[in-house]
């Protein structure tokens, strides 16, 4: 393989693999060999699964689900999460991405694969126990809608300045189980819309780019 793309998810209610964290080390350090193996086992069931495939794509709106968490106060400070209806605040810093992306990969004698992207804090659920959040609900929507005939898999976008808290007005801010629900079907309907009509491409390959960026410490 001349490539190999490594997806990070986000979540505050899963293991945790840092090593270096005092909590329960002892459980940290009998999850991350179990980690670590399942890493394994997904690249090695992945290449045994390779079939001839055909890419379409297409770009979604999914509204209303993101609110960004970064703001200019009003004594020129920046903060994060400065609180629900916090009168110091002045303006947000920036305007929350919406988009949802599709990648479909059309296989020979094999299911397709979803690529799904959108950026939003995997946060809504909470609590002390294990839970894919909204990601997990989206994936079972799209797999369950279409009839079992895809395999999704969520690709987790840009969401350090973005979360599921409106900051001006609580009453939309998406919390607990059955809010996590309603906008992992937000997501699934932007999802869904373009799922038909996703572009074609005649490209036979993928290409990557990237591109390091040096941030300063006090931005």
């Amino acid at each position: 393989m001349d490539n190999i793309y490594l997806a990070c998810t986000h979540t505050h209610t899963g293991p945790e693999v840092n090593l270096n964290r005092k909590i329960l080390p002892e459980k940290q350090e009998a999850y991350f060999p179990f980690f670590c193996s399942r890493l394994v086992d997904a690249a090695r069931f992945a290449l045994q699964d390779l079939k001839p495939a055909k890419m379409g794509w297409g770009v979604g709106n999914a509204p209303g689900i993101a609110f960004v968490r970064r703001f200019r106060m009003k004594d020129g400070s920046c903060r994060t999460n400065p609180g629900v209806g916090n009168p110091d605040i002045d303006h947000p810093l920036g305007n929350a991405d919406e988009e949802a992306s599709l990648l479909i990969l059309k296989r020979e004698g094999a299911k397709e694969i979803l690529l799904v992207h959108f950026g939003n804090h995997a946060d809504m659920i909470g609590g002390k126990l294990y839970t894919p959040d909204w990601p997990g609900y989206l994936v079972n929507i799209l797999d369950t809608v279409l009839e079992d005939k895809v395999n999704t898999m969520f690709l987790l976008g840009a969401q350090g300045d973005l979360n599921h808290r409106n900051f001006y007005n609580p009453l939309l801010t998406y919390k607990g189980v059955e809010n996590a629900k309603c906008a992992a079907r937000m997501v699934a309907a932007a999802v869904l819309r373009i799922y038909d009509r996703a572009k074609p491409s005649d490209s036979n390959c993928l290409r990557y780019a990237h591109t390091y960026v040096q941030v300063g410490k006090n931005l």
